[in-house]
């Protein structure tokens, strides 16, 4: 079976080889046709290659095909490589083939081309070519046309060539040969360098054009064959130079995936003469996928015929990554956009939408494409859109932000309320370029503000109910303990035997309690209402500790404990700040230490941590040895109204408000409170507070012109009391007999204003909550008449919020005073309208009374008249600061324990050539003698300062010393006078 198969294979073939020779034979034109239609006569060179006989030994022979158009050759045969090619087939230019020849021939052979090209008739040629080893061959060349182009050219030439070198020809023979040309070649030959070189420097300046273009240009014929190029588009098919590109093909180069739809294209442009535009095409390589844009057109002759295809490709890589770049933005800013609870829309310079974000869409039930490129009247119409035009116009005028409220309806009902902020954006030249409007849903907004107007509304109402309780609650509490504190004062004023005055005193003290119980209750609603306010006065911050002090060490000493006060060295003497805010702080912890401490002792320590020159922080703190604290009590230490736990309120009584009102003060006072405790070991309390810097000067001063305890004359001033209290009615009365008034009472305010009416009074004192008419309603009838210069109008009330006192001076009074009456207070009150006769205390005209004992030595009297004299003015000083003898005992004592060395520390400055700093410290000295009658410090204070102040050089340095040393004497003398007057005062 087998075999049968085999002898059938066989004998097909043999049919087939026969049928095909039988084809060849009778139908010679038929394979023509076909290699030139399909491969441009390259398969009948192909074929023609394996019937080339080897010529005899070396001899070089074979068939030759040229294309005229491309000017390609193509050579087949045998011992090409006698002509320095490798193989039996050769593939070269007209140009590369020529360079092989004799110069000699090369004119020649070329004007034979082109007569042959345009006779069309059969050639033959014979020239010389240089062989491989330097010897030249005659070749013998016949050739005849196989195809024409549309003008009748020969566009294919078919031939052959042998070599003929065995012939030997005679030089002279081709010199005569030769002859007929040469004078025509010799001038053609000049015409065509020139021609040459001149086309050589136009196809450079044509390739430097092209280089320099920004696009890729290259030309190919009909075959796809690249004709010429510039280096971009060699750079972009990956070759080194445009030279590599030429004589290739799309296949050869193979430089895009779409090599098959770019010839497609390129015979659709060749046959139907059509132009392909910007067509866009990626081409991936290794540094990643490049974008080109191509534009495709017919190349013509001279004849307008189409010959080849001309291409430009543009590299559009970047231009797309940045239009991709700026989609992923517009992208992001829309996501953006959208993604906020705005209305944001952008208008152009023309007030037409750019863009809208999605809040925008389902809030105005519009969608982008039907707004965007719309002017906004279009969008927004009627009244509101030319509103919305016209805050446009405004802005592009002014180039200022605008914002404006506004409502729309919604689909479901009801209206939304916006607040709308238009920004300008401007360009280059600082004109607006575009309008950004950000909307804000402000709807639960405007609720909620409604909602919080009626809960301000309610806790005002609240806050004014809770203020009116406070103020009923003060004027009930304090017009019984007005009577109270009035009477037992004035009781413990009389004789009393021992019991007497025992129970009175604990009266007058319980009542205090009750009345600082009232002003917790009353502070801390200040300090919740932030009304409270610091008011900050010069004060011996000594004194004052002595003072804070001297209240509890009776009470250390009735439980046994000892009490110390520690003040470091470099804690100042005279401070600014709220003395009375101080002291509440302090007695509230210092009360508290001694309360809650059974056995050890309670010590106040008192240090300067920060000096800021004109600031001080100064640290306070109270410990004890007492119960002590545990963590959970602790956390509840201030909280108002909060004792540490039951059993302490039942123990040690109190509000729970004192350490939240201390805490709350010092915070004020620009400090914090710290506090440290062990149950059963005791506590420590630390306060900071800021205070300013004072002086002696800046004290006494305010010493001097503060209220003092002494007895006023107004010299018989008519003064109506109204008062609807009888028990207040005889307080009053009692504290204002010995101020040579001349009293006249009422017990309502109608009454006082009939009174007033009928007679002339210097002053009206007016109580507030009284029956038929109120303080308030009987001042401004009274102001209808008088005004506030013509007569004053002080209230007299229980009613000690602020409220109160503005209520006052809505109302017409001058001035407020609060009950329990400070007897203080009022004197300062009636000082300021009423006139008075000042009168010194009353003491014994001789200075027995400042006698150093009590005996009636006159040596001892006459030391004192003369220590009175020459040293110190005692009665002129406590005259100065009328008649406050405790006072000025205390000035004198701060004085003299901050300046006794100034004469020594003025005798180092002068011998160190300190005179300005010793002039500045001797010119405060001076100041603060003078007002507290230090006579003989003021005198050589003086004299001291005259020589510092001369300016004479060189100066008297020995007479400045003596007066320093002067100085010092009599600062010596001053301490030794206030020594004895505080023996004598004690």
């Amino acid at each position: 079976m087998w075999l049968s198969l085999l002898g059938c294979f066989l004998l097909a073939a043999l049919v087939s080889i026969a049928l095909l020779v039988g084809a060849l034979v009778r139908w010679p034109q038929l394979w023509l046709w076909a290699s030139l239609r399909f491969s441009a006569g390259r398969w009948l060179l192909r074929f023609l290659q394996f019937f080339s006989v080897e010529g005899p030994g070396t001899r070089v022979s074979g068939y030759w095909l040229w294309h005229v158009a491309n000017r390609h050759l193509c050579l087949v045969g045998s011992n090409l490589t006698n002509l320095g090619f490798e193989g039996h087939w050769v593939e070269r230019s007209l140009d590369d083939l020529m360079a092989l020849l004799d110069s000699d021939d090369r004119v020649r052979l070329s004007q034979f081309a082109k007569a042959f090209v345009a006779r069309q008739q059969p050639v033959t040629v014979e020239f010389r070519g240089q062989a491989s080893a330097g010897v030249k061959l005659w070749l013998q060349a016949t050739g005849k046309a196989l195809a024409w182009d549309r003008q009748g050219g020969a566009s294919i030439v078919f031939g052959r060539f042998e070599e003929i070198s065995e012939r030997n020809m005679d030089p002279s023979a081709i010199a005569a040969m030769n002859a007929p040309l040469n004078e025509p070649v010799e001038l053609q030959q000049k015409v065509s360098r020139q021609v040459e070189q001149s086309a050589n420097d136009l196809k450079l300046r044509l390739q430097q054009v092209l280089d320099t273009a920004q696009v890729a240009l290259c030309w190919k014929d009909s075959a796809g064959i690249y004709l010429g190029c510039n280096q971009k588009f060699a750079d972009l098919v990956q070759e080194p130079n445009p030279e590599n590109v030429i004589g290739k093909t799309d296949m050869e180069l193979a430089w895009s995936d779409d090599v098959a739809i770019t010839i497609a294209e390129d015979q659709d442009i060749l046959h139907q003469r059509k132009t392909l535009v910007d067509k866009e095409t990626e081409l991936p390589n290794a540094a990643g996928t490049r974008f080109i844009k191509s534009h495709a057109a017919p190349l013509r002759d001279d004849s307008d015929s189409v010959i080849g295809v001309f291409r430009s490709y543009e590299d559009i890589t970047v231009r797309r990554r940045m239009e991709a770049l700026a989609h992923k933005e517009r992208q992001l800013m829309q996501e953006i956009l959208d993604s906020s609870n705005a209305m944001i829309t952008i208008v152009d310079r023309h007030y037409c939408f750019l863009r809208i974000n999605g809040y925008f869409e389902a809030t105005m039930g519009l969608k982008a494409k039907d707004v965007v490129g719309k002017h906004v009247k279009e969008v927004i119409k009627g009244p509101k859109g030319d509103l919305v035009a016209a805050i446009c116009d405004q802005i592009v005028a002014t180039g200022l932000p605008v914002t404006e409220e506004y409502s729309v309806p919604i689909e479901r009902g009801g209206r939304r309320s916006f607040i709308a902020n238009v920004t300008p954006v401007f360009d280059e030249s600082g004109k607006v370029d575009k309008l950004v409007t950000v909307s804000t849903d402000v709807t639960e907004l405007k609720m909620a503000q409604v909602e919080l107007e009626a809960s301000r509304n309610k806790a005002e109402q609240a806050a004014s109910v809770k203020s009116r309780f406070l103020a009923n609650m003060s004027h009930e509490i304090r017009t019984p303990m007005n009577a109270i504190l009035g009477f037992s004062q004035l009781a413990l004023a009389t004789s009393l035997d021992t019991k007497q005055l025992d129970y009175l005193t604990k009266i007058h003290f319980s009542a205090e309690n009750l009345l600082g119980i009232v002003n917790d209750i009353l502070d801390f609603s200040k300090i919740e209402a932030g009304k409270l306010t610091l008011e900050e006065k010069a004060f011996d911050l000594r004194v004052f500790l002595d003072n804070v002090c001297s209240i509890f060490e009776m009470k250390s000493k009735q439980k046994h404990l000892m009490f110390n006060r520690t003040i470091l060295p470099n804690t100042p003497s005279f401070i600014k700040s709220d003395a009375l805010r101080l002291h509440q702080i302090l007695v509230n912890l210092i009360g508290n230490a001694i309360k809650f401490t059974h056995t050890g002792s309670v010590t106040l320590e008192v240090r300067m941590s920060v000096d800021m020159g004109e600031r001080h922080i100064l640290r306070f703190a109270v410990v004890d040895t007492g119960v002590g604290l545990s963590e959970a009590q602790m956390a509840q230490l201030f909280v108002a109204f909060e004792q540490v736990d039951a059993g302490v309120a039942r123990q040690y009584g109190g509000t729970g408000l004192g350490l939240t009102i201390s805490r709350r003060l010092v915070e004020m006072m620009g400090g914090e409170v710290k506090v440290s405790s062990v149950l059963g070991q005791g506590s420590r309390f630390e306060f900071s507070v800021n205070v300013g810097s004072a002086s002696a000067e800046d004290v006494i001063e305010r010493a001097a012109a503060s209220v003092v305890d002494y007895v006023p004359d107004f010299q018989g001033a008519k003064l109506l009391l109204v008062e609807d209290n009888e028990v207040n009615l005889q307080v009053a009365s009692e504290i204002l007999a010995p101020f040579n008034l001349d009293i006249v009472t009422a017990c309502n305010g109608a009454e006082a204003v009939q009174k007033v009416l009928a007679r002339d009074f210097a002053l009206v004192l007016m109580d507030i909550q009284m029956p038929v008419m109120d303080g308030y309603t009987a001042t401004q009838k009274i102001r209808e008449t008088f005004s506030d210069t013509q007569l004053p109008i002080i209230g007299l009330t229980a009613n000690a919020m602020s409220e109160d006192r503005q209520a006052s001076q809505r109302a017409g009074m001058n001035a407020h005073v609060a009950k329990p009456i400070d007897v203080r207070a009022l004197v300062a009150a009636l000082r300021r309208f009423l006139p008075e006769r000042v009168r010194a205390p009353h003491r014994p005209e001789t200075p027995e009374h400042y006698s150093i004992n009590s005996g009636d030595s006159s040596n001892e009297n006459d030391r004192v008249v003369a220590l009175h004299a020459s040293t110190l003015d005692v009665d002129e000083g406590v005259l100065r600061l009328r008649g406050r003898k405790d006072r000025y005992q205390e000035l004198l004592l701060s004085f003299i324990t901050q300046y006794q060395t100034v004469g020594q520390q003025c005798i180092d400055l002068i011998a160190q050539q300190g005179f300005a700093d010793a002039k500045a410290l001797v010119h405060q000295v001076k100041g603060v003698a003078g007002n507290l009658s230090a006579k003989k410090v003021y005198e050589e204070s003086q004299a001291l300062e005259s020589l510092l102040a001369d300016s004479a050089e060189p100066r008297d340095g020995a007479q400045l010393l003596a007066q320093g040393r002067l100085l010092q004497l009599a600062l010596d003398e001053l301490a030794e006078a206030i020594d004895k007057l505080c023996r004598i005062q004690n």
